[in-house]
């Protein structure tokens, strides 16, 4: 359990009094809480469509009943303020009905995706010393079972119950009837801690990003201003809403805060995609790139996207030539946004930046947020040069829950969330990611981004996804490694035609990859962001088979 005292002393490590009264006098922070925003849409427009996801279908007076018996359940539960819920769930309109239930009572909102085992989803429960564990029904796999198993080892875990199905929690939540007054006793203050983001870290043990219900909200403002989204808009919520902050936070909740519509896309192909976004007649959408990349497939036949003009995507670096295509065939602005699930984002391309920027950066700073590019001495450098991006803001989050080792290691003494990525501002102010401090390969004593290379090997018609590594090397110390799942109908890939098209493309030689192994696919973490660890391994094997 965290004390609310102690949920709100955790807030003021990075910002001071004097911080707080500035965000709020911009406008980025609020004095109400994110579920009392929605309710006042609610009471606005509560007839109004306000979220779906194949299953459910709410308008927002709907969407606010539910998670007030929703909150009433819990708080039979035993849920009291400072507690922590995990939640289970697949990408569904169900996450920001529990949401709200959960922060009504002053508790702490920690969703985990449904496709976690026993391993992530018991160090969650334990790292939150979270009170309940809901967790999916069906699906192939006994959750409630594992649950069970979980529940055995971890005194603080008072109740673990299914979500749907017979004798479920939505069950209870259909009969419940609220004490409306009660729930408004426990009302908690925006500046404490009410919503947990869980990331794969690199140990295996995930990592739980602590946000207060301010630092969503400016998220939300951030991210609505950048894509000019409006209560007349319709969300493609296509990114899966159970992992990170890129299908949840920017794909669902965004559109609740301006009173818009979100369609939430419950279970992923490329096609279930595109009648969505043709389908529902939307106007921006929100994905990850490599769903973007199979939204392109010629084999999906031809959809009308005439409404969407704004298509977000995060959580990864988007091929030039794929924004190129996207934008073409679907008329809209493709923009990137750039940031972590630790700490939410600091820069984010606009609807109105030139096409150029929108497909080449990750947009400029957005209000509010404070950027920094250092060298290895924490030096800023200055435009042009690379160096680590760092950031701060009113939309940052407070840190790790209950993990301050991880606290030391990704945040100085002022709250600048280090980010291990390498990034480059240009003239006019745009952010490029040219790679990461990790994964910078370091070949007789020169530096090659990997994210420039595999840039380039996505314009490869013989490419379909592209990861570039580097692998020990006795002489250089490392060589580049590009480890390449090959398009269709493609049966190989020299490294020769690899050197022959970069050296075309005007990559200096010496950042050409010597070794080209091709593979079936490359493995991902949630987010979709490319598993380097994993990668790694595979590319020394495969060199040492050869």
């Amino acid at each position: 359990m965290v004390t609310r005292s102690a949920a709100i002393e955790h807030v003021s490590r990075w910002h001071t009094e004097e911080d707080a009264d500035r965000f709020r006098a911009r406008g980025w922070w609020s004095d109400r809480c994110l579920f009392e925003i929605v309710d006042e849409w609610a009471e606005r427009t509560g007839d109004k469509l306000a979220v779906t996801d194949g299953t459910y279908e709410w308008t927002y007076a709907q969407l606010r009943d539910t998670s007030l018996r929703a909150a009433q359940v819990l708080h039979d539960l035993g849920v009291r303020p400072g507690d922590a819920v995990t939640v289970q769930i697949p990408s569904s309109a169900l996450i920001p009905a529990l949401h709200s239930a959960v922060n009504r009572l002053g508790a702490v909102f920690v969703p985990v995706p449904e496709m976690w085992r026993a391993s992530e989803v018991e160090a969650v429960v334990r790292g939150s010393r979270a009170s309940v564990l809901l967790v999916p029904a069906g699906a192939g796999f006994d959750h409630l079972a594992m649950a069970r198993e979980i529940q055995a080892g971890l005194p603080h875990l008072g109740c673990v119950m299914s979500l749907t199905g017979a004798d479920s929690f939505m069950d209870r939540v259909a009969v419940a009837r609220p004490d409306l007054a009660a729930i408004a006793a426990l009302r908690p203050s925006p500046d404490e801690v009410l919503s947990v983001i869980c990331s794969s870290g690199t140990t295996g043990v995930p990592k739980l990003s602590a946000f207060s219900s301010n630092n969503v909200l400016t998220n939300m403002s951030q991210v609505a201003d950048a894509i000019g989204m409006g209560q007349d808009d319709v969300m493609g919520g296509i990114a899966p809403a159970n992992t990170g902050s890129t299908g949840y936070l920017y794909g669902v909740l965004g559109p609740l805060v301006v009173g818009a519509t979100a369609h939430v896309l419950g279970r992923w192909s490329a096609r279930a995609a595109a009648d969505l976004l043709s389908g529902r007649g939307c106007t921006v959408a929100v994905a990850i790139p490599t769903q973007i990349v199979m939204l392109m497939d010629p084999a999906l036949g031809d959809h009308d996207y005439t409404p969407l003009r704004a298509f977000l995507n995060g959580g990864a670096a988007l091929p030039v030539s794929v924004a190129t295509t996207a934008e073409e065939r679907m008329g809209c602005a493709v923009l990137g946004i750039y940031g972590a699930s630790e700490s939410a984002f600091p820069t984010c391309g606009r609807h109105d930046d030139p096409p150029d920027k929108r497909q080449t950066t990750v947009g400029r700073v957005v209000p509010g947020q404070e950027l920094r590019l250092v060298d290895g001495d924490g030096i800023d450098v200055p435009p042009g040069e690379s160096g680590e991006v760092l950031w701060r803001g009113p939309n940052s989050s407070f840190g790790f829950l209950n993990q301050p080792e991880l606290d030391a290691s990704a945040f100085d003494g002022s709250g600048f969330f280090h980010s291990a990525d390498l990034g480059v501002l240009d003239e006019d102010g745009y952010l490029l990611i040219v790679g990461r401090l990790k994964d910078m390969i370091l070949r007789g004593g020169l530096n090659i981004y990997p994210a420039e290379v595999e840039g380039l090997l996505y314009e490869m018609p013989k490419v379909a996804d592209a990861a570039v590594v580097g692998v020990p090397d006795d002489r250089l110390g490392e060589r580049a490694c590009a480890v390449v799942v090959l398009a269709d109908r493609f049966e190989a890939l020299e490294v020769a035609e690899v050197s022959a098209f970069l050296e075309a493309a005007g990559l200096a030689r010496f950042k050409h990859p010597e070794f080209v192994v091709a593979v079936a696919e490359l493995p991902r973490a949630a987010s979709a962001k490319l598993d380097k660890s994993r990668i790694r391994d595979m590319a020394r094997q495969l060199i040492h088979d050869l």
